[in-house]
């Protein structure tokens, strides 16, 4: 199983005194991560339509061409996929 990223990218702090970055509460976070879920889904979903328009005029590609477009259709469909469960978990709360 994969490590978290946290564990193995160490997060590094600014020393400056100058800057200050106030702290989100929960809600907030919250909101922030759902607000970006969202627009990775709606973002994942015209990819999605523009490589279905690909494949419906499929005519002008080689066949090699067309079994790439396909196989980045599978693999955004299947992004999208985690998306949405991720977002259907995590907007239960």
């Amino acid at each position: 199983m994969m490590k978290p990223m946290k564990d193995y990218i160490p997060l590094l702090t600014v020393r400056s005194e100058n800057i200050t970055i106030p702290k989100l509460t929960n809600d907030q976070l919250d909101t922030r991560a759902l607000d970006k879920l969202d627009s990775k889904i709606f973002f994942k979903k015209k990819k999605l339509n523009e490589l279905a328009r690909k494949i419906d005029n499929s005519v002008e590609f080689h066949e090699l061409e067309f079994e790439l477009i396909k196989l980045q259709y599978e693999a955004n469909y299947r992004d999208y996929l985690v998306l949405e469960y991720i977002y259907k978990k995590t907007n239960v709360i």
